[in-house]
């Protein structure tokens, strides 16, 4: 997957340099932990100074999340984590993000897991107002389980009624559709999840 986004701070973790990036031209403002693929250490990635824009590109099979407190505030908030693979720094005269966009050749995200849950299809009201009918599939990263909102459009509703709890799937999604979505478990507990939105299904 590749963005564009604003670093936020640097990280010394476990011999690994991370990077906190503020990803740029997406619907909700999500921000990722980029660890990168070999180790480095800061001084190799003397560029990632905060506040500078980059082009990056990370591994959507190596996507999980985590909780981040912010050092200065003490506010916590839900991060995307992912192995990155390469970066690019932006000049301060560089176009604005939808332009720099449109230059980058799309490619769609893939993604494999287990369907966890099958939501309700929605209504033509629901249909009317933007709802899209989704799952939610669980991907296993390096021994963690993490849910991943999928929708479907509706010109793809079809794909979703084969499917079953349980089954093994496997998809492409639209890269700038990454977002995320509130889910409340039958215990009523509140769980922050990444969402994208299909393009086919390959399984």
């Amino acid at each position: 997957m590749k963005y564009i986004g604003t670093v936020i701070a640097n990280y010394e973790r476990k011999k690994r340099t991370e990077t906190i990036i503020r990803i740029e031209g997406l619907s909700r403002p999500q921000q990722i932990a980029v660890i990168w693929s070999i180790p480095r250490s800061p001084d190799a990635l003397v560029d990632l100074e905060p506040g500078v824009r980059v082009i990056f590109a990370a591994r959507e099979g190596t996507l999980t999340q985590r909780m981040q407190t912010d050092e200065d505030t003490g506010a916590t908030a839900t991060i995307l984590v992912a192995m990155g693979l390469f970066y690019d720094v932006l000049d301060a005269t560089d176009a604005p993000t939808d332009v720099l966009y449109e230059k980058i050749e799309p490619k769609d995200l893939e993604f494999e897991g287990t369907v966890g849950e099958i939501r309700p299809r929605p209504d033509a009201e629901a249909v009317a107002r933007g709802r899209m009918w989704s799952i939610t599939v669980v991907l296993a990263r390096h021994g963690q389980f993490q849910p991943l909102r999928v929708r479907f459009p509706e010109h793809l509703d079809g794909a979703v009624g084969g499917l079953a709890t349980g089954d093994r799937v496997r998809f492409t999604a639209e890269e700038r559709s990454l977002s995320w979505m509130v889910d409340i478990d039958e215990m009523g507990r509140r769980c922050v999840v990444p969402a994208v939105t299909v393009t086919g299904c390959l399984l």
